[in-house]
Order: C-alpha cells, then sequence, then structure tokens
C-alpha cells in the first residue's frame, strides 16, 4: 500500500516541475519572439536574392478593371538586367494608341528609392520621378511607383506570423515594415511567401490606420528555363474598387540585351 505521504510528495514535485516549465516559457518568450524575427528577414533576404535570371524579356498583356468592371487592354514588354547585384527595368507600351510609346525606367539603388525615368510621348520629353511621387499611380494603374520597386529587404522589419496555403502551396506569412516611418506609404504589408522557391504569391498592404488599401495575388505559377516564374497576377486598389491583372504571354531569361536599353535616352526609341 502507497502512503499519503507518498501523494503529498509527488504532488510537491508535480508542483515544482510546473513552476519551473512555467519560468523557462516566460524566459524564453522574448528569445523565441528575437528567433522568429531573425527567421522572418532570412526568408524576406532569400525571397530578394532568388534567381530571377541574368535578364528576361517578357511580353504582357495588361487588363485594367474599374469599379463597374469594365476592362481596357494594353500590351507591353517588360525588360530587365542585372548589372552585379542592381537590377535595372524597362517598360514599353505598345499599344493602344493612346499609350504606345510610353516608357519607364527604374535603376536600383542600395538602400534607397530607385531611380525612375517616364517618358511620354505627347510630352517629347524624359522626367524623372522624385521621392514625393512615389505613391502616384503607374500610367494609371492600380500600381503606385513605390510598387514598381523590388524594395531591398535591408529597409525593413519583419516579423513571422504563421503559414497559409495558396495555389496548394505551403507559404511563410511574413509582416514587413519600414525602418524610416517615412520610407513607405504602406504602415506595414503581410505577405505569403512559398517555401523552398520564395516567391511572394499573395500580399495585402495596409495603411497607417492599419486599413486594407491594396491586394496582389497570384493566379498562376510556371517553372520557365529553371525560373520560378509568376505569369498571371492581379493587384488590386481595395478602396477605388479597381484591379490590374498582368499576364505573360511570352518569356525569355539570360538572353542578350543592350546596356543602352537601360538608359534615358533609350525612352525615346520605340
Amino acid at each position: 500500500m502507497v502512503k499519503i505521504s507518498t501523494f503529498y510528495q509527488l504532488d510537491i514535485k508535480c508542483h515544482a516541475i510546473i513552476r519551473i516549465l512555467l519560468g523557462v516559457l516566460i524566459l524564453s518568450s522574448c528569445p523565441f519572439e528575437a528567433y522568429c524575427q531573425g527567421e522572418a528577414q532570412e526568408i524576406a533576404k532569400k525571397e530578394y536574392e532568388r534567381d530571377l535570371g541574368k535578364t528576361s524579356l517578357a511580353t504582357l498583356t495588361m487588363t485594367l478593371k474599374d469599379k463597374r468592371g469594365h476592362q481596357r487592354v494594353r500590351k507591353l514588354i517588360v525588360a530587365s538586367k542585372f548589372v552585379g547585384n542592381i537590377r535595372q527595368q524597362y517598360v514599353r507600351f505598345d499599344s493602344p494608341k493612346s499609350i504606345a510609346g510610353t516608357s519607364f525606367l527604374s535603376m536600383e539603388t542600395a538602400e534607397s528609392n530607385d531611380d525612375q525615368f517616364l517618358f511620354l510621348p505627347a510630352a517629347g520629353r524624359v522626367r524623372r520621378i522624385v521621392s514625393g511621387q512615389m505613391t502616384r499611380s503607374f500610367a494609371n494603374t492600380d500600381y503606385s511607383y513605390e510598387d514598381m520597386q523590388r524594395r531591398n529587404y535591408s529597409r525593413d522589419t519583419f516579423e513571422l506570423l504563421g503559414a497559409e496555403t495558396v495555389l496548394g502551396r505551403p507559404c511563410f506569412k511574413i509582416r514587413r515594415q519600414s525602418v524610416e516611418k517615412d520610407d513607405s506609404q504602406y504602415s506595414y504589408i503581410e505577405s505569403c511567401i512559398a517555401k523552398e522557391i520564395y516567391v511572394t504569391i499573395k500580399a495585402t498592404f495596409f495603411d497607417e490606420k492599419q486599413n486594407p488599401v491594396k491586394y496582389f495575388e497570384a493566379h498562376n505559377l510556371e517553372k520557365i528555363q529553371g525560373i520560378w516564374t509568376i505569369t498571371d497576377s492581379e493587384f488590386k486598389n481595395l478602396q477605388k474598387g479597381t484591379a490590374t491583372r498582368l499576364q505573360v504571354q511570352s518569356i525569355k531569361y539570360n538572353g542578350e540585351l543592350p546596356d543602352e536599353m537601360f538608359t534615358t535616352t533609350y525612352l525615346k526609341t520605340r
């Protein structure tokens, strides 16, 4: 027969173990949070540094949808080229006639906003996009000039929120927020980054009042020439009820592209 005192001693030991475990959990909560932040930043780093090809040249169809569901279709080409780790991007609209010849150049900088330039055929001159214009619409789409950047992860802090499945793929759910308050028009962005391939396939953008204002979602993802490529996506303005859909008609990676394509002089060439 087990004595009552034995049960009492076991009970004391159990309480002691519970107190120790609770103490460990309390002490480890901050280190665990720091670990999650570090892991989230590493995920964002891998997403930023993933293979995009030394060069790419794509033809796309852009469909603009207004809040009544009316649609306008545009054709454009998008070219990119890396010089070291710095990406340059060239965009030219080919149709319809009302926008044909409009072209755009973006050149990454290491830590701040990209150098961006826009050519409007009607004006006949190239104008530089200054920092105060980053929130403006790019070519009357739902993308702003800020949205046209490949934002360097060093400008933001990150938090791992959990996991989610998008397009049948397990994803990391990450919250990113600017280190400097005035460095973005968004208060924060919550993104779903596909595990293993590190492609952002969904994102919600929040304003300073923490209201969702824009939403991005990939509809199709393909591996082309060994590079994971979003071939169909939509970017929505939740406040205006409008959307911009981009569909890749063709794309080629690692071909030869002339350096002069990524100059302000070339913007006037068609």
